[in-house]
């Protein structure tokens, strides 16, 4: 997944997704953005620096916190 009604969830756990999606009432429509996979930006070659995203635990051991997603436009923007 990709992005739910234009939030990005692109590095989300499992488990912030599953609440996410949770807090939708019955019946309320939601829009969803799938792709099959995405190519990962790796760091040139001969750099020490390790991503972030290569690091970050998959399972988030604390509750979600309730903070604002960024849009889609948000998320592509370059800055």
């Amino acid at each position: 997944m990709v992005h739910v009604n234009e939030h990005c969830v692109l590095g989300m756990s499992h488990e912030a997704l599953v609440s996410l999606l949770q807090s939708y009432t019955t019946g309320e429509e939601i829009e969803l953005d799938v792709c099959r996979g995405y190519a990962i930006p790796l760091p040139a070659e001969g750099s020490h620096q390790v991503p972030p995203y290569l690091t970050t635990p998959a399972v988030v051991t604390e509750p979600p916190r309730s903070v604002p997603l960024p849009t889609a436009a948000q998320y592509n923007q370059v800055g």
